[in-house]
């Protein structure tokens, strides 16, 4: 089995987000001692939008139906996980821009989806589970953008169907916030366990 952890929390070890991330990620080896865990590590691997020229180089490899090229080594790792675990802050009613870019990498046609003649897409994507991790600073009241967007990318593109959201918000409110990321990560524990 094979888990891919996609670290998109842009403070690094400071980051709440990660020590839940970290916690979720001890519960699946616990639940999976078979498991392999691979980390895309977005901010060491600072990957670049793609540009003009890398679009059709893109679409010159896809027409050669060449997708051993490194401009596909993300989408590949993608569609090759089992289970899928995404942590990144609430920012802008979303997230970073560096997860943005990340899952445009990973929307390849013939990888991890399928566009057929019909024109309704469907996915090539093994896992069949992901979790969205996130912290908030303030209120998120219903305005979950990010986690909305990539729920839309397993739904539409993907073919991922079981597809969850885990957030602490308000934790520049007040609260004691390592009491609330104590809490958050034992309510983690207990989501991982009660998966398929």
């Amino acid at each position: 089995m094979k888990i891919l952890f996609v670290n998109a929390c842009v403070r690094g070890e400071a980051s709440n987000t990660l020590q839940l991330c970290r916690a979720a990620l001890e519960a699946l080896v616990e639940k999976y001692p078979q498991a392999t865990v691979m980390e895309v590590d977005l901010n060491r691997d600072r990957p670049e939008p793609l540009h003009p020229e890398q679009a059709e180089q893109r679409s010159a490899l896809h027409a050669a139906e060449d997708f051993d090229h490194p401009i596909y080594a993300y989408a590949r790792e993608f569609a090759a996980a089992d289970k899928i675990v995404i942590g990144a802050p609430y920012w802008d009613l979303a997230f970073p821009a560096v997860l943005k870019i990340y899952l445009e990498r990973i929307c390849a046609v013939d990888v991890t989806f399928a566009y057929p003649p019909e024109g309704a897409p469907y996915g090539l994507c093994r896992a069949d589970q992901l979790l969205y991790i996130s912290t908030a600073g303030g209120p998120v009241e219903g305005y979950n953008l990010g986690f909305d967007y990539i729920k839309a990318l397993c739904d539409v593109f993907l073919g991922i169907p079981d597809v969850r959201c885990f957030m602490i918000p308000g934790l520049d409110m007040g609260v004691d916030v390592s009491a609330a990321i104590e809490a958050g990560k034992g309510q983690l524990r207990a989501q991982v366990k009660a998966w398929n």
